[in-house]
């Protein structure tokens, strides 16, 4: 898709951001996860972590979120040891889906390297004029057979400014459980 909106540019601002010094990251235990990642912002906020969800399929969801004046980032990390859902397409798919449903328009979905893994990255434009940046990989993804697999996926949705949704694309680590 071509970047002809806010969401376009901001998504390729966040693309061609250079590297901020950081100023400290901030590491949370998410049941079996340890997430990591640096906001590097003078912004102030909050961070509360959720309870883990049963979802369908077996999975269990285990979510984070950072709440501010600024805009909101929620983090969820889901784990099925039977699903296999890292593929580019399948990363795709979600984020597309995720920003259809909010009511997003001028979509721009292209494929990026998160936390060392491939994943998808998209940005679009709120009913309300605030863009929502949308991103979804797998932490534990590893190549088999030439398609890339993994057991966790893990979805990061901002509202937060551009350079503080920047920092934590370029910032977070999920560490997977040994087990996966």
């Amino acid at each position: 898709m071509r970047a002809k909106s806010a969401a376009g540019l901001g998504l390729l601002l966040i693309l061609a951001l250079a590297g901020i010094a950081s100023a400290a990251t901030e590491s949370y235990s998410l049941g079996p996860f340890v997430l990591s990642f640096d906001l590097n912002s003078t912004i102030s906020y909050s961070v509360s972590a959720e309870r883990p969800l049963d979802a369908a399929g077996g999975s269990l969801i285990y979510g984070l979120s950072v709440n501010s004046n600024e805009g909101l980032i929620y983090i969820a990390i889901t784990y099925n040891p039977d699903l296999r859902p890292a593929n580019y397409q399948a990363n795709w798919g979600i984020v597309q889906s995720f920003l259809q449903e909010t009511g997003c328009t001028d979509l721009n979905i292209t494929q990026e390297i998160i936390d060392a893994h491939q994943g998808a990255l998209g940005g679009g434009l709120l009913p309300s004029g605030k863009v929502l940046y949308c991103a979804s990989y797998s932490p534990d993804g590893t190549t088999e057979e030439g398609a890339l697999e993994g057991r966790t996926n893990c979805r990061l949705l901002s509202t937060f400014p551009l350079a503080e949704t920047a920092n934590l694309l370029r910032s977070i680590h999920v560490e997977p459980p040994k087990s996966a």
